[in-house]
Parts: C-alpha cells; sequence; structure tokens
C-alpha cells in the first residue's frame, strides 16, 4: 500500500490532480473525518474500513475519476460565458447519476 500522508501532503496530492479547490480542499478532509472514511494516527491520515470499502466499491468507476470535478468546473466555466445552459448541466449530471447508481447496484446485487 502507498505510504500514509500527513494533511500538508494530502493537500498537495489533490491540489496535483486537480481535487477541490484551494478553499475547498480542507472542508473535503474535514467531511471525510466528519463521516469516518479516513482517521488520523499521529500525523499521519489513514483510511478507516468504512473509507477502504467505499473505495473498492467506486474504484474504476466515473464517480471515482479525478477528471470529472474538474470536467464539471469546466461545464461550469461555460455557463458563466453564456456557452452552456443550467438546464444542460443539470441534465448531464442527472444522467452520470443514474449511470452511476445503476453501477453501484449491479455490484450490489449481481445478475442471477
Amino acid at each position: 500500500p502507498p505510504s500514509p500522508y500527513t494533511d500538508a501532503e494530502l493537500v498537495g496530492f489533490m491540489d496535483r490532480n486537480g481535487l477541490g479547490t484551494v478553499a475547498t480542499r480542507a472542508n473535503i478532509i474535514r467531511t471525510l473525518l466528519e463521516r469516518k472514511y479516513i482517521r488520523y494516527s499521529g500525523k499521519y491520515v489513514i483510511p478507516t474500513p468504512k473509507g477502504l470499502f467505499f473505495y473498492e466499491t467506486v474504484r474504476g468507476m466515473k464517480i471515482a475519476d479525478a477528471s470529472l470535478t474538474s470536467g464539471w468546473e469546466a461545464e461550469l466555466a461555460q455557463i458563466e460565458r453564456g456557452e452552456r445552459t443550467p438546464e444542460e448541466f443539470l441534465d448531464s449530471v442527472l444522467e452520470l447519476v443514474k449511470g452511476i447508481t445503476g453501477e453501484i447496484r449491479r455490484i450490489q446485487r449481481p445478475e442471477e
């Protein structure tokens, strides 16, 4: 397994991989802590069994791809410039959610 990260290393990883913004990264980490997906072991942030289960469930899915959030940011910028409507963006998010939900359901209840 990879070495655990300190807070600063985790924020650096998030920055290099386009996860969150400077203003939201600390809140993302706080939310993961509150939901018990991660915990501290000394100065290191490590995943909990719940966090590892969640990761294994979504690994390889679109929802776990960092390009998803950067793509959304690009689409929101298009809305700001008037190149796309909010409704078009929300429709695409709805389709994505339907696809991901179906994918997770298939994993949880494999076809017989």
